[in-house]
């Protein structure tokens, strides 16, 4: 006799109950910070959660946070779940994808990378981190240092090309610390993705040091200043994401305390 392969109903429909997903995300916080930080007031009108519900509940998530031109694409759950969810035809057609790595081939059915990298999603709690070395150039920054964080920036092209223009708001609504040069230009910086105080999560990024200062611990600086500043802010898990190739980051990382948490794909991609 044949075993018959028995197939999965789901539901698939937008998600408006914030507790129903946070309880979905925390079971694995280190995985969804991003998510959980548009659970917050100041990005919930920019963000849509679809859910698949099945016989057992909520079974996987996916979300388009609408805050930049490019809409950002998430998706969480099981496969079967998040297979359903990517054949969507609300989808935009072109997205930056935020995929962990086990699903990252069920995205590829839907969508074609343009370009992708491999990453580590890192994080820290207040009792693991390890406080870094200061520097007497070392500063909280705000929104008045937003065109020298740009300019500083744009002396190489960010991940997949990307360029990004800082604004005050950025700058005065994250945490941002940078270290200046005794003439006062700034030579490296270190920023958020996400501060969501209520859900109690913060995501670590825009960290970048001017070539021809590296190698001298301004980057591990300039990190350890933002994680500082979060755990002070009562946040209870810092996330930070990193290229899987980039030896020297991922040490400078460990000794802050920040350990591997799981393997994410990062892309520009279109639907198929």
């Amino acid at each position: 006799m044949t075993a018959v392969a028995k197939t999965t109903e789901y539901q698939v429909q937008r998600v408006q109950d914030r507790n129903l997903l946070r309880e979905f995300f925390t079971r694995n916080r280190g995985l969804h910070v991003y998510m959980l930080g548009d659970l917050e007031d100041a990005m919930w009108e920019i963000s849509e959660f679809t859910g698949a519900f099945n016989g057992q509940g909520l079974e996987g998530v996916s979300l388009i946070w609408r805050g930049v031109q490019t809409p950002v694409c998430l998706v969480t759950g099981s496969p079967d779940a998040v297979n359903m969810l990517l054949q969507q035809p609300q989808l935009p057609e072109k997205v930056w994808a935020i995929i962990p790595g086990d699903l990252f081939s069920t995205f590829e059915q839907y969508y074609a990378p343009e370009e992708s990298g491999k990453l580590w999603r890192m994080v820290v709690t207040p009792t693991e981190f390890v406080d870094g070395p200061s520097n007497p150039y070392l500063r909280r920054l705000t929104g008045a240092d937003a065109e020298a964080v740009t300019r500083l920036e744009s002396m190489e092209r960010g991940a997949f090309g990307r360029d990004t223009t800082y604004t005050p708001a950025m700058l005065d609504n994250g945490v941002f610390f940078g270290i200046t040069d005794k003439e006062g230009q700034m030579i490296s910086v270190a920023g958020t993705h996400v501060v969501a105080t209520k859900e109690r999560v913060g995501a670590v990024g825009h960290v970048y040091t001017a070539p021809s200062e590296r190698g001298r611990g301004y980057a591990t600086m300039t990190t350890a200043a933002v994680t500082r500043e979060l755990f002070r802010m009562d946040i209870s898990l810092v996330a930070l994401n990193v290229f899987q190739t980039n030896t020297p980051a991922i040490r400078a990382y460990n000794k802050l305390g920040y350990r591997i948490h799981a393997p994410i794909h990062e892309c520009v991609a279109i639907k198929r």
